[in-house]
């Protein structure tokens, strides 16, 4: 069990992950939550939905046992309200130790409510950086006994200038571990965090590519064109997009594209003669980021096959209302469709970069 064997998690903690689906560590977590329970310093880099927030989570849980000393033991820091209560929520949904509290203090709560729930007693704060510096100045947030320091989208703080009060908190934190996540790294986020971090591992998670599958009958056609296309345009434009095609039927696994749809992509300088045919699966839905269909039945052939609206929502006609013709028994459409084509690659491309 990767969990519990290479990232150290505890067994309650292992199992509520499996129970909610998390079979496997993501990246981040795998690079990282080891080193967290070894009680080194990291900071994190990786693009929003790799698993920051989560990792910090389990992390922070892995280190109690039992909770409601009285005094908090941890302070995880975010830029703002929204952040501070998804984090709250990320916190109920992996906690199954009930005597862990968890505490949120931001601007828009009745500053005598939030005064009342420290005293109750809070084990984990999850604060606005001015308002845990606010509060921590009215001597109501008791620093004394944190072991754990977190500063959460350390670029947003950055952005809403917000680097003083999580200067300040550190200084005030007599002996602490300290962890740092971010969607960007610069000179402002180091400058920051440089006075408190102790010797630190940089782990740093690229994005992914995004990830289009063309789709058509046969996989011979249609749909190498596109993947050929749209392959060209993203290499022009230099984007971090990945492309693949495939067809709704089987008849062509493992052959080249037509010769015809080789000849009309070799006429605009574009090689699809290495390109292999193969039929689309289900696991499909899961490796690629949007599938484009070129006509009303290969959408109605892999919508059949999706067994979600989250795989449901990746499926589009290539030329959204329109259809492309499939040019298979008329050697004059090869030319026009390979038009259509370019056409609505580059309608695609500026679509995805506007959204």
């Amino acid at each position: 069990m990767v969990w519990i064997d290479k990232l150290k998690l505890n067994k309650q903690l292992t199992k509520v992950l499996i129970e909610n689906g998390f079979e496997e560590p993501e990246e981040i977590q795998y690079r990282t939550l080891s080193r967290i329970a070894g009680g080194q310093d990291v900071i994190a880099v990786g693009p929003e939905g790799c698993g920051k927030t989560s990792t910090a989570v389990l992390a922070i849980l892995n280190r109690f046992r039992q909770g409601l000393e009285g005094s908090p033991r941890v302070l995880m820091v975010a830029p703002d309200r929204n952040r501070v209560d998804s984090i709250v929520a990320e916190f109920a949904k992996l906690n199954r130790n009930k005597t862990i509290r968890v505490v949120p203090l931001y601007k828009g709560i009745e500053l005598q409510t939030q005064l009342d729930d420290l005293a109750d007693g809070a084990d984990i704060v999850v604060a606005t950086p001015d308002q845990a510096r606010f509060i921590y100045l009215k001597l109501a947030l008791n620093l004394n006994k944190i072991f754990l320091y977190v500063v959460d989208d350390a670029d947003i703080i950055v952005k809403n200038k917000l680097q003083l009060p999580v200067k300040e908190l550190a200084n005030s934190i007599q002996k602490a571990q300290h962890l740092v996540f971010s969607e960007t790294f610069d000179h402002n986020v180091e400058k920051m965090i440089h006075p408190f971090m102790r010797v630190p591992a940089f782990v740093e998670i690229e994005e992914p590519p995004f990830r289009v599958l063309m789709v058509c009958l046969g996989n011979i056609c249609r749909s190498p064109l596109a993947h050929g296309v749209l392959e060209h345009l993203i290499d022009e434009k230099d984007l971090n997009w990945e492309v693949d095609s495939a067809g709704t039927a089987d008849w062509n696994i493992g052959k080249k594209p037509d010769p015809r749809s080789i000849s009309v992509a070799n006429k605009y300088g574009i090689d699809i003669s290495k390109q292999r045919g193969r039929q689309f699966s289900v696991e499909d839905f899961e490796n690629f980021d949007s599938i484009l269909v070129m006509d009303k039945q290969n959408l109605s052939d892999i919508l059949s096959l999706a067994q979600n609206d989250s795989q449901r929502e990746k499926v589009r006609l290539f030329l959204n209302e329109d259809i492309v013709l499939d040019p298979y028994l008329d050697d004059t459409l090869f030319e026009p469709v390979y038009t259509t084509i370019e056409r609505g690659c580059q309608t695609y491309i500026e679509e995805i970069l506007e959204n």
